[in-house]
């Protein structure tokens, strides 16, 4: 049982055919751990992609309502989790159309964390522009074309990463659109 515990939260889709029989097995030597491998569905079920909000506002009242899972002190305490001010941030992700959702921030993380890496190396940042700027040439770095469709499709960004040109650096292979370069 100890050795195969993280079966009980492993999806469905994912379980091999071998752990599907210790899954099977452990079910059937601890029938108690059945409530919480139902209860783990219905959490997944809960975040699935493909539905609409109003699916997840009902699956979210069903699972709620489970008077079988509130006499679980561990799952009562999840359930808890699963408050409708906090369960109204954590199904914002359907709100995107179903090709563009994402359910975490990780990419917006690492990109701050790059962000603030590249700060601490150019400690001598004056002005905001300077600043955006170098945001930009960042986004254009790591995304590239994906983030200037972005700026043209939000009608965001009057720089040339939103008309598709790639970004240069002053001084490099010229001046920023609009700005003289100034001979000593």
């Amino acid at each position: 049982m100890y050795k195969h515990r993280y079966l009980i939260v492993k999806r469905p889709e994912r379980l091999t055919a071998q752990q599907r029989k210790d899954l099977a097995q452990m079910l059937e030597d601890a029938p108690s751990l059945r409530l919480v491998r139902a209860f783990v569905l219905e959490v997944y079920r809960l975040f699935e992609r493909g539905q609409t909000e109003e699916t997840a506002w009902r699956r979210h009242a069903v699972l709620v309502g489970n008077a079988s899972y509130a006499l679980v002190p561990e799952l009562a305490a999840a359930i808890q989790m699963l408050e409708p001010e906090k369960f109204t941030k954590m199904i914002a992700f359907l709100r995107s159309r179903v090709g563009q959702r994402v359910r975490t921030n990780n990419h917006v993380e690492r990109m701050n964390r790059m962000l603030r890496l590249y700060e601490k190396t150019r400690y001598k940042w004056r002005s905001a522009r300077t600043k955006v700027r170098f945001v930009w040439l960042l986004v254009d770095r790591r995304w590239g074309e994906k983030a200037r469709a972005w700026a043209r499709q939000q009608g965001g960004g009057a720089g040339k990463a939103a008309r598709g040109k790639p970004l240069s650096m002053p001084g490099a292979d010229g001046p920023y659109e609009g700005e003289q370069r100034r001979v000593a």
